[in-house]
């Protein structure tokens, strides 16, 4: 990791998570773990596109990743978008842990269907992302994404439906109130028209952990992400 100075003062500590590989291969594991102390603010994210390489016969990998906020911190967690290139398989796992409801979360994640300028799309054989998110101990939030085109249709009703890339955002913590709430579906009701983007905003949970869900699908990767960046600064 990289760390960089804060914005301003009293901002949070920006940090680059870094790699010197060409890409995820067959049979690595990677292991991620982040801790943000009560009080502290943190801003996480990767030096480049996440490159899944081709594997060939059994081979496979696999991502885990672990971030806990103390009560009163803050970590905003984008990470650049993940492209599986054709013939691989991968699977990642986040697990958020959240002290109690005055801790607060800002993550996002892109996924492209593979080298589109290549046409390579949706030539990947498996894809799992999984997202578990507690607060104070209790699921709020999980999202179980098993992608595999041989076996259905990613393209279609329910799935891409035609668009190359999908963005999803966890937004939790008292900064995300319900006036936010509204600036923020106004905002990606503006946005998405002009970038020809579909998706929407909604409600996540209800009482003192409650926060935002966004889903949004487009065909460009750094439109997404950038929409997920501004959202976690609003």
């Amino acid at each position: 990791m990289k760390p960089f100075a804060a914005e301003q003062p009293g901002g949070p500590l920006r940090v680059m998570t870094m790699s010197s590989s060409a890409g995820i291969m067959a049979g690595d594991e990677q292991r991620v773990r982040v801790s943000v102390g009560p009080g502290a603010a943190l801003a996480v994210t990767s030096q480049a596109f996440e490159k899944v390489h081709r594997m060939v016969g059994d081979g496979a990998a696999r991502r885990t990743v672990v971030l806990t906020v103390g009560a009163g911190g803050s970590l905003a967690f984008v990470q650049q978008p993940v492209i599986p290139y054709a013939g691989s398989r991968f699977t990642t796992e986040t697990q958020v842990e959240l002290a109690c409801e005055t801790a607060q979360l800002a993550y996002g994640e892109v996924l492209c269907c593979g080298r589109v300028a290549r046409g390579e799309q949706f030539q990947f054989e498996r894809f799992v992302n999984r997202v578990d998110v507690r607060v104070g101990g209790m699921l709020v939030y999980a999202d179980n994404t098993v992608l595999e085109p041989a076996k259905l249709d990613c393209r279609g009703l329910g799935f891409f439906e035609g668009y190359t890339h999908l963005a999803n955002g966890v937004f939790m913590g008292p900064d995300y109130d319900e006036e936010q709430f509204v600036a923020a579906r106004a905002y990606l009701a503006e946005r998405t028209e002009a970038l020809g983007i579909i998706g929407g905003i909604t409600h996540l949970g209800a009482g003192a952990a409650s926060g935002w869900l966004v889903k949004l699908l487009g065909t460009r990767a750094d439109a997404l992400q950038s929409l997920l960046v501004k959202l976690g600064q609003r």
